[in-house]
This record gives C-alpha cells, sequence and structure tokens, in this order.
C-alpha cells in the first residue's frame, strides 16, 4: 500500500495541473502550496519517535553557541496618518482559574515534556482513530498537509487540541479530530464522520479511492466547497485558519469550531473559497457534524466569482477571533497581492471588506506565517520571515475600520527564521509572545514584551531550555499547532502525527511566568 501510494504521489502535481485547467481554466485561486505529501511531510521513518529517545537526549544547552547578532532590523516608526496606534498598557489581567489541579504532565516553567505512547502519555495513535473507510497513511495529512490545529479550551477540565486539514495531494478525509487532554495522559479521538465518497467498505481499494485515489471533481460543489455526497465541507490545507468560539460568545457549551475559509480543498486542490463553517461541540463524548455557518459563501474560489478579490484568497490563510468585535479577521498570502482588512462577522454571519490599509505580502517564502490576537492590547500581529529574520507587523482592533501598520517593529535583537516558519503566539498570562522554532537554535525558545508604547523597541529575551530537552520542529505547517491553552498553563505542540509506523510525539512547553 504504501508503495502505491508514493507513486500516486510522485505523479500528484501533474495530474492536479492537468485538471485544474481543464474543469476551471485558471489557477487563479490557487494556493501557493508546493504539494503536500511531496514537500511537507516528513516520511513516517522520519518521524518514528525511535530515532528520539523519551527522555529528549541531547547536548547540554552549555554546548550550543551563542547566535551571532543578524542585520540590524529596521527602524519603527509612527503610525501613518489616519491610523490609531493602540492605548498604552495597563495591567495584564489575571490567569483563567483553572478547573482542575494541573495535569502530571505539564513540566515546570520553562521546561518541556514529550507525550508518545512508549512513555504510556498518549494512550493511543492519531491513526487508530481514523475511520475504517479511509487509509490512515493519508488520513494523517489532516495534521501534516499545510495544516494546523487549535486549542478548544471550553472542552472538559484541560479543554482539546483539534485537527482538521488535508487537501490538495494529502487526504480528502475531512474528519475532525481531537487530542483530549487528562489528567494524567491524552487521548486522540475522532469527533466527525467523513464523507463516504465512494462507499463505506473497508476493503484497499474502497479507502483508497475515498482517501485519495477517487476522482473527486464530480463529487465537489465549488460554490460552497462541500462534498455533493453528503452536504460536509472537503478536506482543505486548514494552515493557520481554525477559530473557537466559546459559549460566551455565542459558540456551543463546549465550544464552536469555526472554519471561514477554504484553501485547496480536497485531493484535486480546486476547491477555494470564502465559505463558513462550523462544528458546534455540545457534547463531549459521541460524534458532532460540520454544518453551514452562514446563508451565503463570500468570495468562490472559482475566478468567475470575483477575479479581483478572488485571486487575493491564496495560501496560506489566517485567521483570528476578536470577541469584543464579534469578528473573525482573514488575511491570506494572496499570491503577492494585498487586500484591506476582512473579516467574517459572527453577528450577521457574512463576509466584510473594510476600508482600512492593507498589509503588504512580500514574505520571504510564501507558506510561513501566522497571526494572532493579542487580547490584552486589542491589537492583530502578524509574524512572518522577511530578509531572514522574523518580522512583526500589527493591527489595532479597538476601532470599527483597523489598518495595518506596514512598518516591522524594532526588536531588540533579530530572530533568525525560515522562509516556513509560522511558530509563535500568545501567552496571556505572562504578557509575552512566545516564538519557537528559531534558526540554528532548538536548545531555547524566545520571548518578545510589547512595550506600552508599539513604537518603542520590543524587547527579545533568548530562553534556554533545561539541559537535555529539545524540540522536534516540523520544518514547515506549524500555524496554529504552536498555540497556548490556559487551562494546562503550556503550549501543547503535535508538529506531526506519524503515518505508518511509530508513535506520535506532542511536545509541552510551559512558558515562564505561568
Amino acid at each position: 500500500m504504501a508503495e502505491r501510494a508514493d507513486g500516486e504521489c510522485r505523479d500528484s502535481r501533474r495530474r492536479f495541473l492537468r485538471r485544474a485547467f481543464v474543469a476551471i481554466g485558471s489557477l487563479q485561486g490557487f494556493c501557493a502550496c508546493g504539494g503536500g505529501t511531496d514537500a511537507a511531510v516528513a516520511s513516517a521513518a522520519e518521524l518514528s519517535s525511535d530515532s528520539l529517545p523519551t527522555a529528549l537526549a541531547s547536548p547540554s544547552n552549555a554546548d550550543v553557541p551563542v547566535l551571532p547578532p543578524g542585520p540590524a532590523p529596521l527602524a519603527a516608526q509612527a503610525p501613518p496618518p489616519g491610523v490609531v496606534a493602540p492605548k498604552p498598557a495597563g495591567p495584564l489581567p489575571a490567569p483563567v482559574a483553572l478547573k482542575g489541579p494541573l495535569p502530571s504532565w505539564v513540566p515546570s516553567p520553562g521546561s518541556v515534556t514529550v507525550m508518545t505512547q512508549t512513555n504510556g502519555l498518549l494512550t493511543n495513535s492519531f491513526r487508530s482513530t481514523v475511520a475504517p473507510y479511509y487509509s490512515d497513511y493519508y488520513s494523517a495529512e489532516t495534521v501534516n498537509a499545510y495544516s494546523g490545529s487549535v486549542v478548544n479550551p471550553y472542552h472538559g477540565t484541560y479543554g482539546v487540541i483539534v485537527f482538521e486539514g488535508g487537501g490538495h495531494a494529502g487526504s480528502n478525509d475531512n474528519s475532525v479530530h481531537v487530542l483530549d487532554l487528562q489528567a494524567d495522559g491524552a487521548s486522540f479521538r475522532r469527533v466527525t464522520s467523513p464523507t463516504p465518497l465512494f462507499g463505506s467498505g473497508t476493503d484497499a481499494d474502497t479507502r483508497y479511492a475515498n482517501s485519495y485515489g477517487g476522482d473527486v471533481m464530480p463529487l465537489t460543489d465549488f460554490t460552497w466547497t462541500e462534498y455533493t455526497v453528503d452536504g460536509q465541507p472537503t478536506s482543505r490545507h486548514s494552515y493557520g485558519a481554525q477559530d473557537v468560539i466559546g459559549p460566551e460568545h455565542g459558540g456551543a457549551v463546549h465550544g464552536t469550531l469555526m472554519r471561514v475559509l477554504t484553501g485547496a480543498g480536497a485531493a484535486h486542490g480546486m476547491a477555494n473559497g470564502e465559505v463558513p463553517h462550523k462544528v458546534d461541540f455540545n457534547t463531549t463524548a459521541g460524534l458532532l457534524k460540520w454544518e453551514r455557518a452562514g446563508s451565503r459563501p463570500g468570495v468562490s474560489g472559482l475566478p468567475s466569482a470575483n477575479p479581483a478579490v478572488s485571486f487575493h484568497l491564496g495560501g496560506p490563510n489566517w485567521t483570528a477571533h476578536v470577541a469584543h468585535q464579534s469578528r473573525i479577521y482573514i488575511e491570506c498570502n494572496g499570491q503577492g497581492g494585498t487586500m484591506a482588512p476582512r473579516w467574517f462577522d459572527l453577528g450577521t454571519r457574512t463576509y466584510v471588506m473594510g476600508t482600512g490599509l492593507a498589509r503588504a505580502n512580500n514574505p520571504d517564502l510564501a507558506d510561513g506565517g501566522i497571526m494572532f490576537h493579542v487580547e490584552w492590547r486589542r491589537m492583530l500581529v502578524h509574524a512572518d520571515a522577511k530578509g531572514g529574520n522574523l518580522r512583526l507587523r500589527y493591527m489595532n482592533v479597538d476601532v470599527d475600520q483597523p489598518s495595518w501598520v506596514e512598518t516591522p517593529r524594532d526588536l531588540s535583537r533579530s530572530i533568525p527564521v525560515a522562509g516556513t516558519w509560522s511558530a509563535a503566539c500568545w501567552c496571556p498570562d505572562n504578557g509575552r509572545i512566545i516564538v519557537g522554532n528559531v534558526q540554528g537554535d532548538d536548545a531555547a525558545v524566545y520571548e518578545i514584551e510589547i512595550p506600552s508604547d508599539v513604537d518603542q523597541v520590543w524587547n527579545v529575551t533568548r530562553v534556554p531550555l533545561p539541559a537535555g530537552q529539545r524540540i522536534r520542529w516540523a520544518p514547515s505547517t506549524t500555524y496554529k499547532k504552536w498555540s497556548y491553552n490556559p487551562y494546562v498553563r503550556a503550549i501543547v505542540y503535535m508538529p506531526y502525527a506519524a503515518r505508518a509506523s511509530g508513535d506520535d510525539e506532542v511536545y509541552v512547553y510551559r512558558p515562564r511566568g505561568t
């Protein structure tokens, strides 16, 4: 089966381009991905934890050389005329109250724990939860192929990590899986049933057809980016475009998963556009289902819909929920184009184009970057690689029509990152941006302080990991996998799902001051 899969993967780009020109006649709406399985996903052998002992044995931190200073950062400037800067910082809000004692697997601040099946902290494997009429080899791509995950803190005592993705050259599997965090470990669980595109048989041919090999173009509703078999949304490259809405903001009692964009949908990759779908977590057990989350789509990925806008919806995609505005902001790489701030209005369930200033799309590589909301300061931060170093730009979302401030923030030291880098998040409990996967320095994470006056220098601190500890980073496709969960006071990070053999690896990093 693996040999058959590898052969199909080598031909995926050729088949994709042929189908794209025949079926739609334009690649205008297609994302910037490099081909899922071939370009972004390590082999099962590379992902096996056999090559990395449970104790994370590695050279001591003292053996890691201090990074030489990079090029001087660009000097920060005041916002352009008409742009409102964030208000000065007030006191950092108190941490949320825990719903139970911290789990046994949460490390001390500044440290890392690894969870695997071998050490007993993971009770099962991701691939064991795949629907029997799909191939676990391909369904691992819902984690791996330009796809992320998102924390749902409203589910249970400690929350869950929600996975959905796949898409172009990866998998047709549109399942939602969770990593259920518990006091003494964690378990994977599938919470939706994937579309039986070619039936629910468990034979090898049906599993392969459903997962990757069948012709799904005739079974795709491109307006709603759904499979016509059952009306569920297609698989997709989920990138950094997943959000969870809590019950206090209109979500379900245990949270609502929102996806307001489809990028590189289905294995053929041609389902694209602004289309809202959701999964309501009305229960913490049993199966849930995808539903439409709006009365109509926004901009379809088809060139005929609105070429002026759909051109800019290319991947990667990033979204961020801003609760006080009841909005999910949307940013896309857009094949080098720019687009004014845009959002999905959760009240009206419609897409809105703002009038503010756009953020330029000019990173080192298309497939990196991440966006997150700093609720304390009511600002969005977009982080990516520019000139080999981390670049931070911001937008004040304390106004109705926000604008991006294009000038990069002035960091106290440069942070070298690869073009595919996307590992940064906000930690509300210590008031720092937590940056991982720094190039040439896997023995540390970095913290960035946002000054009260955002036009002043943003202080950077290198935080060494304890001797012998490392995080094995995904070279790309991190996105919101690197996110802080306040109910375990830690970042629970799963870079990849093991595809054919070996352990899954979940890294738990607890920031200082939490």
